[in-house]
Parts: structure tokens; sequence; C-alpha cells
């Protein structure tokens, strides 16, 4: 079962004393706060569990896939890059 963000939020709920409404604000409070960091150019760590990062992937030469003859130039972006930590890698080591 992939798991939802209303999913999570539900979990929150069950797990914790937070009604929906406070465990929704939470999930988006920490989403905005992972965000604003990347946009910054920060790197967001979840110490033992996930770090947030972002890097520009450079401008490159590409091939326009409706014309394969037609060369197209794809302009340099800022991508997310996302590295589980540890705790998440030995967690997930022991599931055969």
């Amino acid at each position: 079962m992939n798991l939802g963000k209303q999913e999570f939020i539900n979990q929150i709920v069950e797990k914790t004393d937070l009604s929906h409404q406070q465990a929704e604000r939470t999930v988006e409070a920490i989403e905005g706060i992972i965000l604003t960091q990347l946009i910054a150019g920060h790197k967001f760590i979840w110490s033992g569990f996930v770090s947030f990062d972002s890097r520009i992937r450079k401008g490159r030469n590409g091939v326009n896939p409706q014309h394969p003859d037609q060369r197209i130039w794809i302009p340099e972006v800022r991508v997310p890059k996302i590295k589980a930590g540890n705790n998440l890698k030995e967690s997930l080591k022991t599931i055969k």
C-alpha cells in the first residue's frame, strides 16, 4: 500500500493526540520548512533518517522528442537531491 499525504496525516492523528486539523498544519509546516531551506540554497538534515539538498543540473543540448532531428537547448535547473540516513538504511536491511 502506498501512503499518500492524507493517509500520512490520518496516521499522525491515530498515533498522537492531535486533531486532524493540527496534524495537517504540522505536516504542511514541515513541508514548508524543508522547501524554504532548499530554496535558500541550504541543506535540510533529519539526522539518521534523511537529508534533502538541491543542486544545479547544468544546461545541455538535447533532442526534441517530437522531432528527433531537431536539437534543443535545455537550460540549467535546480533539482532536489535526497539521501537516506544510516538509521533508515539499517532498518531496511533487516527486511527480506
